[in-house]
């Protein structure tokens, strides 16, 4: 290659002039790009400076010029990336070679993120090494000279395109960042106004004393505060950039670091950041929320600082009005976000809906969301924002009738659902006709052009579903349940047979086939009048399918080796999650014959399968189906029995044949799976009662069964350990008033005598457990079939073992527990303990 001279490159007219740059782009001159892009140590300075300089203008071409010569002017941006390796010799560099090296190398990304690749580790490794020795020779402070303040900022503003590639942000790039921003907190902290924040009581024993100002927060509970201070003063422009790029920086990881955490447990510095919520540049705002949001999204239990949430709102929602909010921060996702994951965690009282309500903002994005429907011009910008709302909505409508109802009366609105759903529907047709056009394509297959707005579509529509009144007016007017039932036929077909579309294209379709399977658990509540239409169509065919398919059952073995290692990777937990839903509505009061008809079709085997799932909420719904399945169904609950049974062969001394004897573990199965639950999470804690009420059932059927049940000392021990908590001591059970009551019908069946068929007790419970698939937040409690007037003159019609089981239970303690349960504050509890209690003084005394 001829080198070009630096007179050659002083020549060049770049300046001003996107003809000549153009030009260069479009018919290149391969000697001098070559030139420009073959910069290294042996250059002079000056030549150095001057290659970069022009690489510079030839980024910067006008937008239009741009867009008219893409491939040609992406090609070049990709080349800048990685044939300019200044990185590897940053140390030596001077400090106007680094500058302009990390202008041009983050200036090349920002255009160019569609073609470079960040994934590889080469030079950002170089880079963050520098980063790091550069810090440690400042001691992590910002350096005074503007020059290397703006490559700190630069290298920064570099490492920001990293954020989602967390495998390259180690903990020493992390911790460097935190350093800084202790630094940054030590030196501004004392222009913050505390007296805004924090009351402080002054001692009395000594008035003569003089009091005095103290600026540090160590001991205080800080968290108790709801008020956030005004901003700290920072003067200093180049403070204000490395203060924004720190805070995004070392909440980025996929779980919390221990420097965020230092951070986040340091009482000076939360205040810190929490006064950036008020200061006047937008930048450090979405930093300090973004900081500050990030444990929600991150660990398991910080959804339980409500208060910090309602904190954050104001300041949250205000960024929608900012026109300058930074690339790096999405007010939108943040929000979507946080309801999302309170409609998890608290579906009753999702305290971000609760602050929407009290603001009357929900209404107010309703509003945009209906404008921007109609205005809707199929543009990539108006697609996404379009979505954002949809989503917003189905979040909204979760669990708010007013929301969903509200909603729902906007005909436009169901139009368009309709609309795209029945378009995916022919796309997914067409697929599957042309398929033999895509087998042996040795690229994946990208997501079908409106797969991303069916999904939020579909989310907003499960939402309505939840919906009584929607179920038998709206959403039975306009034909879904047929739409729907076609679109899990068809996402189906596509898992089995179209394998080869490569995982981008799968993901999307098995996410909109666990969200129709999730909106059909809806439909086939007990009440709906679309329940028959289902079973006709054939919806237990295709739910045995997909149970029995090794795709969602790993205990089936898998045929086609090719299917497994391309599926592999796809997420099925929701598909999984509500096939089992689907089967539990369906058996939800159902009959014995209608119960033994699903069993053959789907074996109780099958259904076992999911009981030690690793995925909480498939676990959840298994045993919510064995629940509904063994509810007055002695057959079923010898299924059951029988599939837990140790069996050995002996032989028969009378006649020499072979017998089996054993016995059933059972119920050391389910002991052992109620200790190892923790109802602080709601999955676990709804799985924890469905055992409880399978034990119910089992104890209903006759007296084996209720002895049988009474022999188990663990889970007795657990009932007992249930219903001895109290306000003060809740920490194993916290206190639930839903697990009480399963205990309690647990005891009171295995007092009820059984030979009085006609007033046998199983558990039947309510409608309202069957209103959801995402999170089931009703409460489920038995509604009993006796009443009190069933016990009089009870000890002549029951047997001496009744009275011996109920002396049994008082000699255990059980009998304290249930007077105390008596005064319980919930009703249920208090009105079974009531009954439980005179059932039992009536056994014992023999009235």
């Amino acid at each position: 290659m001829v080198a070009l001279s630096k007179d050659d490159m002083t020549s060049m007219s770049l300046v001003d002039d996107d003809f000549d740059r153009m030009t260069l782009l479009v018919d290149p001159n391969v000697t001098l790009l070559n030139s420009l892009l073959n910069i290294s140590t042996q250059d002079d300075i000056d030549t150095q400076h001057m290659k970069l300089d022009n690489l510079y203008l030839l980024i910067k071409l006008d937008c239009n010029i741009k867009l008219q010569i893409k491939p040609q002017f992406m090609s070049f941006i990709s080349r800048v990336f990685t044939e300019v390796r200044l990185y590897e010799t940053l140390q030596n560099n001077d400090i106007n070679t680094n500058l302009k090296y990390f202008k041009l190398l983050n200036k090349s990304i920002d255009l160019g993120r569609e073609v470079i690749d960040l994934k590889s580790t080469s030079q950002f490794k170089h880079i963050s090494r520098f980063f790091i020795e550069l810090m440690e020779q400042m001691d992590n402070k910002v350096p005074t000279d503007g020059k290397y303040a703006t490559l700190v900022v630069e290298l920064l503003r570099y490492f920001m395109f990293y954020r989602n590639q967390t495998n390259l942000l180690d903990y020493p790039l992390i911790k460097t960042t935190s350093q800084i921003i202790i630094n940054l907190s030590d030196k501004l902290n004392y222009t913050i106004n505390y007296k805004y924040i924090v009351t402080t009581n002054i001692s009395v024993d000594n008035p003569s004393k003089e009091a005095s100002v103290s600026y540090s927060m160590a001991g205080r509970s800080y968290k108790d505060t709801i008020s956030v201070p005004n901003p700290c003063i920072i003067e200093n422009i180049y403070e204000m950039d490395i203060l924004q790029y720190c805070l995004v920086l070392v909440a980025s990881t996929n779980e919390p670091n221990d420097s965020c955490t230092e951070l986040s447990n340091d009482a000076d510095i939360r205040i810190f950041i929490l006064s950036l919520l008020k200061h006047s540049n937008i930048n450090l705002k979405c930093a300090a929320l973004h900081f500050l949001l990030y444990p929600y999204f991150s660990t398991s239990m910080a959804w339980r600082d409500t208060k910090t949430v309602n904190q954050l709102m104001p300041f949250l929602l205000k960024t929608f009005d900012s026109k300058c909010v930074p690339w790096w921060f999405d007010p939108f996702h943040n929000l979507i976000t946080l309801l999302e994951l309170y409609n998890q965690k608290m579906p009753g009282g999702n305290p971000v809906v609760g602050f929407l309500k009290r603001t009357n903002l929900i209404h107010g994005f309703m509003d945009l969301f209906f404008e921007k429907l109609k205005k809707s011009n199929g543009s990539k910008t108006n697609q996404n924002l379009l979505i954002q709302f949809i989503k917003f909505s189905a979040c909204c409508s979760a669990f708010d009738e007013i929301y969903r109802l509200e909603l729902l009366k906007n005909v436009f609105l169901m139009d368009q659902l309709k609309r795209d759903i029945e378009g995916h529907i022919i796309l997914l047709e067409d697929f599957l006709i042309n398929k033999q056009m895509f087998i042996g394509m040795n690229h994946d297959l990208p997501a079908l052009n409106n797969s991303e707005i069916v999904v939020v579509w579909l989310e907003l529509l499960k939402s309505f579903s939840r919906s009584t009144a929607a179920l038998r007016t709206t959403l039975k007017k306009n034909n879904l349940t047929k739409n729907i039932m076609t679109i899990l036929n068809l996402t189906y077909s596509i898992m089995k047979d179209c394998y080869f579309a490569g995982p981008i294209f799968l993901q999307t379709e098995i996410k909109i086939m666990g969200l129709s399977l999730g909106i059909l658990c809806n439909f086939i509540v007990e009440f709906s009048n679309v329940q028959y239409f289902l079973t006709d169509q054939g919806i237990v065919d295709i739910c045995s399918d997909i149970l029995n398919d090794p795709l969602f059952n790993p205990k089936r073995t898998w045929r086609n080796l090719t299917r497994k290692m391309t599926l592999d990777t796809l997420n099925v937990e929701e598909v999984k999650t509500n096939t089992l839903w689907v089967i539990r509505h369906l058996m939800y009061n159902s009959q014995n014959h209608e119960k033994l008809e699903l069993l053959e079709k789907i074996s109780i085997d099958t259904i076992l399968d999911f009981v030690n799932d690793p995925c909480w909420t498939v676990q959840q719904q298994c045993f919510q189906v064995l629940k509904n399945l063994t509810c007055n169904s002695r057959k079923v609950i010898n299924f059951l029995l029988e599939r837990f049974k140790n069996v050995r062969y002996m032989v028969d001394p009378a006649d020499g044949s072979r017998v089996a004897v054993g016995s059933t573990y059972l119920f050391e199965f389910l002991a052992r799976k109620l200790r190892l639950l923790d109802v602080h999470d709601i999955s676990q804690k709804r799985t924890l009662e469905a055992i409880l009420y399978i034990i119910v059932n089992i104890a209903a059927v006759n007296e084996n069964k209720k002895e049988l049940v009474l022999e188990q000392t663990d889970i007795l021990r657990l009932i007992y350990q249930i219903l001895s908590e109290t306000p003060n001591n809740s920490e194993k059970y916290g206190n639930n008033s839903e697990l009480k009551l399963a205990c309690l019908w647990i005891l009171h069946n295995i007092l009820w005598d059984s030979n009085r068929h006609e007033n046998s007790r199983n558990a039947l419970y309510s409608n309202a457990e069957n209103s959801s698939t995402s999170t089931n937040n009703s409460s489920q409690t038995l509604e009993g079939v006796e009443s009190t007037s069933n016990y009089s003159g009870l000890r002549p019609n029951v047997s001496m073992k009744t009275v011996d089981r109920c002396e049994r239970l008082q000699e255990l303690g059980f009998r304290d527990l249930v007077k105390t349960a008596v005064l319980d504050s919930n009703i249920n509890v208090r009105q079974k303990a009531t009954n439980l209690d005179d059932l039992m003084f009536k056994l014992l005394n023999g009235t």
